[in-house]
């Protein structure tokens, strides 16, 4: 096991020493998703997502996400996703956010690794700063063991195509992934990970996340 998975615990380990090895704030942080899938037929699915998170140590809100996204799944490879996200943001002006994106997902096979690329486009509304248009790639390994259980490594890096007042143009975070589901039956799965979240344009923050997933299907 230890030996197919070489490579991509390499990239795993690259990728998070090249964002610790700044001098950078640390904070440690939990994220949890429930989502809901509804099938829509045999090639549409709707997904609800609620996604509360703490920051400062876990002990402060951080946000309150609530997401709905459309699927279609063109084939057993290829996917497309368009989507709504709105987030409540708890700071000194209790801001919000409006969210839209449209996203592909084009999986492969390397041996028993699923091999996903994930490019999503992103416009970001806010109730105190103008439009933010932002990019995003993700690379994810999808590893299954034993009958119930999948190892997942992930970096996703995200770039702003303009800027405002606060936010510049560029790079503006990335993100490490590491985490393992164990499925309960074929309607529910639940996912833990660490996440390792490099903030490029914010003082050059370094969040140590926690993550829990709750996939629910009907």
């Amino acid at each position: 096991m230890l030996d197919k998975l070489k490579y991509p615990l390499l990239i795993f380990l690259f990728c998070s020493t090249v964002s610790a090895s700044a001098k950078t704030d640390n904070d440690l942080t939990a994220w949890t998703y429930v989502h809901l899938t509804i099938p829509l037929g045999d090639d549409f699915a709707f997904r609800t997502t609620v996604s509360p998170r703490l920051k400062d140590n876990l002990d402060e809100w951080d946000v309150m996400l609530l997401r709905n996204v459309v699927n279609y799944r063109y084939n057993q490879n290829l996917e497309f996703d368009l989507a709504y996200d709105w987030f409540a943001i708890f700071n000194a002006r209790n801001s919000s956010e409006n969210r839209l994106w449209q996203q592909v997902t084009y999986r492969h096979q390397f041996k028993q690794i699923e091999i996903a690329h994930r490019i999503r486009n992103e416009q970001r509304f806010f109730s105190d700063e103008d439009m933010i248009e932002r990019i995003r790639y993700m690379l994810r390994f999808t590893y299954p063991f034993g009958e119930k259980y999948r190892l997942k490594l992930a970096d996703e890096l995200f770039v702003n195509l303009n800027d405002n007042a606060n936010r510049d143009f560029g790079p503006e975070q990335n993100r490490v992934y590491l985490g393992c589901e164990r499925i309960i039956n074929d309607k529910l799965s639940v996912e833990i990970a660490y996440q390792l979240q490099h903030m490029l344009q914010d003082a050059d923050q370094l969040n140590h996340v926690v993550v829990l997933h709750f996939n629910i299907g009907l």
